[in-house]
């Protein structure tokens, strides 16, 4: 009789080991299912933003005769047609440097600074970025031109954490 019950938690011990082990590797892939998900919305999101991969500073085309506030809106549209949830246009002066308030899709808050410059877009367009960041209390920020961006903000930019999308159509 001492033997089966020995034996019966020696199987009972490995059952338990074993439903372990398989939970563990359960929750291992759901964690990089998670990562990879964030991983493929974040390069889909960037990859779609950066528009066009010829870098011309010379606006064309519809850009070209839109003015800045009509920029503003179609970047908005933009935004909630690749998921951005809750976009929200500021007021067209004292926006404290932020054109869109929005939210990704991890319910993250953040600015973007819309710039419908014919040249190059520079550092201030930058700074506008981080201060609008503080002011509302933003996760991130970022600046948004279909032209493209001076040397001078591309480092301040990535120095200060603001994602910078050039040739934005």
């Amino acid at each position: 009789m001492l033997g089966s019950i020995s034996d019966f938690f020696a199987v009972w011990m490995w059952l338990v080991l074993i439903i372990l082990i398989i939970g563990a590797g359960i929750a291992a892939a759901v964690k990089v299912h998670s990562v990879t998900k964030e991983r493929i919305y974040e390069n889909s999101v960037n990859s779609y933003l950066s528009g066009t991969k010829k870098r011309t500073p010379k606006i064309s085309g519809k850009y070209k005769n839109m003015d800045g506030y009509t920029y503003e809106n179609h970047v908005a549209k933009r935004l909630r047609s690749i998921g951005y949830r809750d976009v929200k246009i500021t007021k067209k002066s004292g926006d404290f440097g932020a054109d869109i308030l929005a939210k990704d899709w991890k319910g993250s808050k953040i600015c973007f600074q819309c710039k419908r410059y014919n040249g190059p877009v520079g550092v201030k367009a930058v700074q506008e970025a981080i201060s609008a960041k503080t002011y509302y209390k933003c996760s991130k920020a970022a600046v948004i031109t279909p032209s493209v961006f001076t040397e001078g903000a591309k480092k301040l930019a990535e120095t200060s954490d603001v994602k910078l999308y050039e040739c934005f159509k």
